[in-house]
């Protein structure tokens, strides 16, 4: 068992539960962000990267959600363009949407890219997750009760993030992808396949067929209670999507990962801890390429 690496950090600004979230979630982008600046792409950071960003928005970047990375061909990059990138350290999470719209010297990225890339985080053994390989039901068989996802490697999605990552994929047309990651493998899923969904499941008002769709699918729209562990008592409950496996890819797996504790003492004095991986590398597989529609150069 890998030893528990000790983190303390105070807390600041939406709670420490948010900004221990925020590590984790942020050690994913790590691992995508440096695995695909290769195979003929460069990534670049649009998503916020630091718990104390603040960034002038208005009305209308307020209903646009920014992916966390966006991917290039490197083919279609100047030496200009790769300087220019460079020059930001390929992080243009602190530059506001409406600049890199209007500023002609951001153009080049929406015609260099192939893809953009939203990212989740779990922390979960996913190969010990006891549902992992669940199938999807046959719709003309007897239907259960409930439609309960899986206990497995899912995707998870926020359903009040989808308006906003369609805006931006339509604001800027450039394809979107969740890819979300465990210890040891990753999962993808398109938005748009997530978009349509949403749109079916709106249509149906028989809760039945509600259960079949989503059983033979297996993408399941349900509500989560999201508890806030330095804040007794404190939840929110927000609808989600959930995609298991067998509705997804597995579009990498996760070498070399770490697994250690953040600690945190919370605003009424209370210690906190949080789980947070470290290091890794995250290694593609021919699902990523296929999902995402994009062939690497060959070597």
């Amino acid at each position: 068992m890998p030893k528990p690496n000790d983190q303390r950090v105070r807390t600041v600004g939406r709670g420490l539960d948010f900004q221990h979230k925020f590590n984790t979630s942020r050690w994913a982008e790590d691992r995508v962000h440096e695995s695909l600046s290769g195979f003929g792409l460069v990534s670049v950071r649009l998503g916020a990267s630091k718990v104390t960003e603040k960034i002038t928005r208005d009305q209308a970047e307020i209903e646009v959600k920014e992916p966390d990375l966006i991917l290039l061909k490197r083919s279609s990059l100047s030496n200009q363009d790769l300087r220019l990138l460079s020059d930001t350290n390929f992080d243009l999470s602190e530059v506001s949407p409406k600049t890199l719209r209007q500023d002609r010297r951001w153009g080049f990225l929406w015609h260099a890219a192939a893809f953009a890339v939203e990212i989740e985080f779990s922390p979960y053994k996913a190969t010990a997750m006891k549902q992992r390989n669940w199938q999807l039901r046959d719709p003309h068989k007897k239907v259960l009760k409930h439609a309960k996802p899986p206990i497995a490697p899912n995707i998870w999605v926020k359903i009040e993030d989808l308006d906003r990552l369609e805006a931006w994929q339509k604001k800027f047309g450039v394809k979107i992808f969740v890819f979300h990651l465990f210890d040891e493998e990753a999962f993808g899923i398109s938005l748009d396949t997530l978009l349509r969904e949403n749109a079916a499941l709106n249509r149906i008002e028989n809760e039945e067929e509600l259960r079949r769709r989503q059983l033979g699918s297996g993408i399941f729209r349900k509500e989560q209670n999201y508890n806030r562990v330095d804040q007794e008592g404190a939840s929110e409950r927000k609808m989600v999507f959930v995609i298991a496996p067998a509705a997804s890819s597995k579009i990498a797996e996760l070498k070399d990962v770490e697994v250690g504790s953040q600690l945190g003492i919370s605003k009424s004095a209370k210690y906190v801890s949080h789980v947070i991986f470290k290091g890794g590398t995250f290694v593609p597989l021919a699902e990523l390429w296929k999902l995402v529609g994009y062939s690497p150069p060959k070597s």
